[in-house]
This record gives C-alpha cells, sequence and structure tokens, in this order.
C-alpha cells in the first residue's frame, strides 16, 4: 500500500474524500493499492445501504452478486473502485463502484482482474461498514 497525501484524483473520489459529510471517520488515512485482483473478492463487502442490504448475509461480495441483477463487466475507461476498512487485515467495504464491482464478481473473467484501488483505514467505525453494526437507513441518492 502506498500511503496518499491527496487521493483526489477524480471528482467522484473528491466527493467520497469529503469524509465530514459522508459519514466516513475524520482520521481515515488513505492509500493507494496496486493491485486488485480477484483471489481479494472474499474480502470486499458491499456498502451498508438498504439496497445492497440483505439479512442473510454480511454483505460478502460475492454473495450480493448472487442476488443482483449487474450481469457484465466491460471496462470502459479508466476507474478505481474506493474501499474502507479497519486495518490492513480487512474486510473492507466498497464505497464507490458497487455495480461495477459486483458485476466483475459476476463476470466469466477469472483471472484478469488487476484493479488500482484506494483503500481508506481508520480504527473508528463507519456508517457504511456493515461489520461495525450500524444502521443505515438514510436513502442515499447520487445524481452522476
Amino acid at each position: 500500500m502506498q500511503r496518499l497525501r491527496n487521493a483526489a484524483g477524480s471528482w467522484r473520489t473528491s466527493l467520497w474524500l469529503r469524509t465530514d459529510r459522508c459519514h466516513i471517520p475524520l482520521d481515515t488515512t488513505w492509500f493507494k493499492v496496486e493491485y486488485l485482483r480477484r483471489s481479494h473478492f472474499p474480502e470486499l463487502r458491499a456498502i451498508n445501504h438498504k439496497d445492497w442490504t440483505s439479512p442473510n448475509d454480511e454483505n460478502e461480495l460475492e454473495k450480493v452478486a448472487l442476488r443482483a441483477t449487474e450481469v457484465c463487466w466491460e471496462q470502459k475507461d479508466e476507474w478505481s473502485p474506493i474501499l474502507w476498512g479497519h486495518d490492513r487485515k480487512g474486510s473492507f467495504t466498497i464505497l464507490e463502484g458497487n455495480h461495477r464491482m459486483t458485476a466483475l464478481s459476476r463476470s466469466e473473467d477469472q483471472a484478469g482482474v488487476t484493479l488500482v484501488a484506494l483503500v481508506g483505514l481508520s480504527p473508528h467505525p463507519c456508517l457504511w461498514h456493515r461489520a461495525d453494526g450500524m444502521t443505515s437507513a438514510m436513502p442515499v441518492r447520487h445524481s452522476w
């Protein structure tokens, strides 16, 4: 992991990194990870939001993919998922890229996944990290 001083490489990243407005702990330290691979998928969790959460699991990406409707993956432009967790061991919540990561998890491309990811780490609880036991009842609507 490479620690980032300024991880805001895109406007979406900038939006998520505004921690005070997105319920991400203010002490979150951001890292650039090269590379996120399919072997890391068991450590990934979909965001803690009513549209992604089921009482039947803990939002594990591969379980979410089984109940999701996204069926294909085509990387058309450069993109980096934004992940968040408590430490390097995981688990990591997908803050940005839930649809793409779910589709990628369902794809037949079993070996060719190598993504650069932005990963935030903090010891404090985060609303979006289901493992922290917080309930996300707020409807979140994005206009991008």
